[in-house]
């Protein structure tokens, strides 16, 4: 089922981003997600497929 495994990855990136915290501050938790935004807002613009709503998954 599409969609089926944003609650555990969501999940897993929060524990992730908490552990990154905890380990190296703050700042920088909050350069990495400026850095994985900034990727994934620029990835976005050449896909050929539009991404659906998360209410739709």
């Amino acid at each position: 089922m599409q969609g089926q495994t944003v609650i555990v990855e969501t999940l897993a990136q929060y524990l992730a981003l908490m552990v990154m915290e905890k380990t190296f501050g703050a700042a920088a938790m909050r350069r990495f997600i400026k850095f994985e935004l900034d990727n994934y807002l620029s990835s976005r613009g050449g896909e050929l497929i539009e991404e659906l709503p998360l209410l739709l998954t």
